[in-house]
């Protein structure tokens, strides 16, 4: 585990990211938690379809989720990117 000034980050290496998780959720996704799709982000991610590349999903899920997974009840990409989702609507 990296444990950096923002809390713990890649601490699974092994966690893989199934994109087809986030299926039922990707027009809540899109509206909470949007990419950028612009060959000018600052995510570096180019321009394509969402899966034609390392998503920003993928990219939260690998860094983040990996800890949360091994630590609470989330279990999936769905479980996290629902919980983010919800907090984001709880704090608004």
């Amino acid at each position: 585990m990296n444990d950096g000034p923002g809390g713990p980050i890649y601490c699974n290496t092994n966690i893989t990211f199934d994109k087809d998780m986030l299926e039922p959720i990707m027009d809540d996704l899109k509206v909470y938690w949007p990419e950028d799709y612009s060959s000018s982000s600052s995510f570096g991610l180019g321009s394509g379809s969402p899966w034609d590349r390392k998503s920003i999903y993928e990219k939260e899920w690998t860094k983040y989720g990996s800890c949360i997974v091994d630590n609470s009840d989330v279990e999936s990409e769905l479980d996290f990117f629902t919980l983010g989702i919800s907090n984001n609507n709880r704090w608004r």
